[in-house]
């Protein structure tokens, strides 16, 4: 006997293409269900592509980054907290603002590959923050030392100098 055959029976056989969000548009009378047609179709094919502006989707979950939803000031406390584990601190340093990244730079804990791609940023003040770092390995300062801004190359000169001295 073939279930799909059943009345009542709802099942359909599985395709390839799950849709990602359920609509679940409201009941219509037939009067009402011809005049709203084109607009709850429109309004389905709109919540299939909901996006959250200005907020980092994780592509392998579908999931907003909470981290980009807190305050600055509470992702800077976060990043310079020595209890901040390190897959936090490695999305943190992916965070658009930069003195979130500069707080990154200060951490400790902060892992070495996550240090040396932060002596790469776009933003000044986080390879600055960097330069005014003791806890960096010396190549990571004396590769700060040839750095494009001034400030930057000068504090890192400054600080290469007092750990030589040490």
């Amino acid at each position: 006997m073939n279930i799909a055959a059943l009345p009542g029976n709802h099942f359909q056989a599985k395709s390839k293409y799950t849709p990602a969000i359920m609509d679940f548009a409201p009941a219509l009378s037939a009067p009402d269900a011809a005049d709203n047609a084109s607009s709850v179709n429109s309004i389905s094919r709109r919540s299939r592509n909901l996006k959250v502006v200005g907020t980092p989707i994780d592509q392998a979950f579908n999931r907003v980054d909470v981290l980009w939803q807190l305050d600055t000031g509470t992702l800077e406390r976060m990043a310079t907290s020595s209890a901040t584990p390190v897959v936090v601190l490695e999305r943190l340093a992916l965070h658009p603002n930069a003195d979130v990244r500069a707080a990154v730079a200060e951490n400790e804990n902060t892992p070495l590959y996550t240090i040396w791609s932060l002596s790469k940023d776009a933003d000044v003040n986080v390879r600055f923050q960097l330069a005014e770092n003791h806890n960096l390995p010396m190549a990571l300062i004396r590769s700060l030392t040839g750095d494009e801004n001034p400030y930057v190359a000068c504090r890192a000169q400054q600080t290469y100098g007092r750990l030589q001295a040490v």
